[in-house]
């Protein structure tokens, strides 16, 4: 919380009192529609994960998180922002079996604890695509997010 006030603090003084950067006008629709939805994603992501730690081991906890760039391409998939390539999904598969093969070993195995890590790997590889869609669309006439108007 002391880390976010800061960060906070920072910002505000940097945009707004000493103008180092040009303040982003935001509509309450663009704001709505895009950057709470990735707020909300990351507050339950950060919930999740911390809540596996009751569960989990730190160790297999990491090793849990190694499925983040299988989670990301996936989704990447899903939402249209990347193709799919044999190659890659051969790369993903391989990562999967690693864990997979980790994760058997296990003392302290939970399957709570399990549920809530892969939980928020995949909500937070959710929460990474949507923040690729907001910046990459805000060139873009028609998207949903391009209501930036003083962006570069």
């Amino acid at each position: 919380m002391i880390h976010m006030t800061f960060c906070s603090s920072l910002g505000f003084r940097l945009v707004r009192v000493f103008k180092v950067v040009e303040p982003v006008s935001l509509s309450r629709n663009v704001y709505l529609t895009c950057i709470l939805p990735i707020g909300a994603l990351y507050s339950v992501s950060l919930w999740l994960s911390n809540s596996a730690y009751i569960y989990l081991s730190v160790s297999f906890i990491q090793m849990l998180k190694a499925l983040m760039p299988v989670a990301v391409y996936t989704i990447g998939i899903l939402f249209k922002k990347d193709s799919f390539k044999n190659s890659t999904m051969g790369n993903m598969l391989a990562i999967s079996v690693g864990v997979a093969i980790a994760a058997y070993g296990e003392a302290k195995y939970d399957s709570w604890g399990v549920l809530l890590q892969l939980l928020a790997v995949l909500v937070e590889a959710t929460r990474l695509v949507m923040i690729q869609i907001l910046l990459t669309s805000k060139g873009k006439t028609k998207s949903r997010c391009s209501g930036f108007t003083s962006c570069t």
